[in-house]
């Protein structure tokens, strides 16, 4: 039984792509196949990591975004014999949850064999209100079909900073937690020395394992790499659908 991950959050620049690279590496890591699909019509940054294949999904018709085309994506889903995850872009994110909601994808999906899952990314900083609203969104309109896995991303800082509230202690998630089956921590790190690692190594569309064997990283830094992807992995190895 292939599954399908959907990376999703309204808000631009949170981080979908990194989970979506992250969710990948670990996948192929793990000696699993996984297609991995770029929805993202204005930043195609997930079709940049050239080792992980990515396959770019046109939606446009012109320079708009026809939900018509998301029959398309849903034939891949469809056929695909492996793994799939599918990056989405901020523009997609409304055109995609509401073609979900609205043609109950997920029960056409679930019908022919697939598992569905939701990863949601929330963040600390600025964002982190706006990020909740989009969990809370995806919950409501799309939760009770496929469960969620939330991701949070702390590069923006951390979740609880501000008021002290952790993720597990928020509205959005006591009022959903039935519906949410992990969560995936990427850590606050000194921006200095691993943000910077870490900054670098996306810029150059590496995946974790490209930057470690990359002589444009000297040694402290590929351990610094070395450490973050397997604090990551270690997280998705304790998760299971």
């Amino acid at each position: 039984m292939s599954q399908i991950h959907f990376i999703l959050q309204g808000k631009g620049g949170v981080g979908k792509t990194l989970v979506s690279s992250i969710f990948a590496q670990h996948h192929k890591s793990s000696g699993k196949k996984i297609l991995c699909l770029d929805t993202d019509p204005v930043n195609a940054s997930f079709a940049g990591f050239k080792s992980l294949e990515v396959r770019p999904v046109q939606i446009l018709q012109g320079s708009t975004i026809d939900p018509r085309q998301f029959d398309d994506l849903m034939e891949i889903l469809l056929n695909a014999e492996v793994d799939v995850v599918v990056d989405t872009g901020a523009s997609t994110f409304l055109p995609l949850t509401s073609y979900l909601e609205e043609t109950d994808a997920i029960s056409v999906l679930m019908a022919a064999g697939k598992q569905v899952l939701l990863h949601v990314v929330v963040t600390g900083g600025q964002s982190k209100d706006d990020t909740l609203t989009g969990l809370n969104g995806i919950a409501e309109r799309i939760g009770s079909k496929a469960p969620i896995m939330r991701w949070v991303n702390e590069y923006f800082g951390q979740f609880a900073a501000a008021d002290g509230i952790p993720l597990e202690k928020t509205g959005v998630y006591t009022a959903h937690r039935k519906k949410i089956l992990s969560i995936v921590t990427i850590p606050e790190r000194p921006a200095a020395t691993f943000g910077r690692d870490i900054s670098e190594m996306l810029t150059k569309k590496l995946t974790f394992d490209e930057a470690i064997a990359c002589k444009d990283f000297n040694t402290m830094a590929k351990q610094r790499i070395k450490m973050t992807r397997d604090l990551l992995f270690k997280q998705l190895d304790e998760f299971s659908l």
